[in-house]
């Protein structure tokens, strides 16, 4: 004879385990999405690391919608620059599903807010100039808001020593570029237009476009040996 007190107790343990199981599938889900998040940026940035925390219910992470999206992506390439560290807080946040399991493909449907930092080191900005192949032996100094640029131009076949210092400026919100306001070649200080000539191969640094996020930029400041971007994200 079956014993209603054991029957009672296996069902409800079998409710509290049925209970536990969804519970842990539910949270397992968010972190299935972000491990997919992560490889696909790593994959499309070419990034050394890659870190991605999602906030949303489980059915919604599933098809790609999220409440809050943070990202983190360091040392990779946003167009020529090197970027050192990105860092993004994104809110209201839908992407591609489909694109995302298939090919591992990050994209944005829908953005309502956020923000975002970008970092550059001085070494990465050594790298970028010497990349341009007009200016040679690279050193940059950032300090006080303003970057101090030194190297060497080949003048008839003799290498010339040269020094630019400027400021680093926002246009349109989508494009930051390096404004020369002093320049001199062979301890020789010339006219700031010389400077701005010889500075437009490398302008500009950087486009919004360069980024796996839409972005306006709001704020560029040089200090401490770090050029630093920030960035409004909305779409």
């Amino acid at each position: 004879m079956t014993n209603p007190r054991g029957t009672t107790r296996a069902v409800a343990l079998a409710l509290v385990v049925i209970a536990v199981l969804i519970a842990i599938a539910a949270a397992a889900v968010p972190v299935y999405v972000q491990t997919r998040l992560a490889a696909a940026l790593r994959a499309s940035l070419g990034a050394r690391r890659v870190a991605v925390t999602v906030r949303a219910g489980p059915r919604a992470a599933l098809a790609g919608r999220f409440d809050r999206l943070i990202l983190t992506a360091e040392e990779f390439r946003a167009g020529a620059l090197p970027i050192q560290r990105l860092h993004a807080d994104l809110t209201g946040v839908e992407l591609d599903r489909g694109r995302l399991q298939k090919g591992g493909e990050l994209v944005l449907r829908h953005l309502e807010a956020g923000t975002a930092e970008a970092t550059v080191t001085e070494a990465g900005l050594q790298e970028f100039l010497a990349s341009g192949g007009t200016l040679h032996n690279v050193q940059v100094r950032l300090a006080g808001g303003e970057a101090t640029v030194r190297g060497t131009i080949r003048i008839l076949a003799a290498d010339v020593s040269a020094m630019m210092r400027g400021t680093f400026v926002i246009r349109d919100g989508r494009r930051v570029v390096f404004q020369v306001r002093e320049i001199s070649i062979g301890n020789i200080p010339l006219a700031p237009d010389i400077g701005r000539a010889l500075s437009a191969a490398m302008n500009p640094l950087v486009t919004a476009d360069d980024f796996p996020i839409p972005l306006r930029f709001t704020e560029v400041s040089a200090s401490d040996g770090e050029l630093v971007l920030r960035a409004e994200a909305a779409r």
